[in-house]
């Protein structure tokens, strides 16, 4: 006997081109702003990318379907935790990997390099 599983349709999403537009924009900013390009256009981009991707992130941000009746005192440490667990981790974990990396590719004199705070 099998069964049969029914699977409920998500009603799709129509997405906004104008946001698409503006992430692409964003990102071909910080393309360019890392390529070496002449200093007064490097200059430019680095005037706003940054806010830009704050900007867009944060009108993305998803928040609590109930979101008038949030008890801030319980929900708002939830709602950080939650964060931190899903973006500062992950980026402390690969920071240490790739610093660990890069630590072996000095010792085996592939980069060439360290890094130090003495530099200045």
């Amino acid at each position: 006997m099998t069964h049969r599983i029914s699977y409920q349709e998500k009603p799709l999403v129509q997405r906004d081109d104008k946001w698409d537009m503006v992430k692409g924009i964003g990102i071909i900013f910080m393309v360019l702003g890392h390529s070496g390009i002449p200093c007064s256009i490097h200059d430019f981009i680095y005037l706003f990318h940054m806010g830009l991707f704050f900007f867009v992130s944060g009108y993305f941000l998803k928040l609590p379907k109930n979101y008038e009746e949030i008890k801030w005192h319980q929900d708002y440490y939830l709602f950080v935790k939650k964060k931190l667990k899903a973006l500062w981790l992950p980026f402390v974990e690969y920071g240490l990997f790739f610093l660990a990396l890069h630590n072996v590719f000095y010792d085996i004199l592939l980069i060439k390099n360290p890094y130090s705070l003495s530099d200045s």
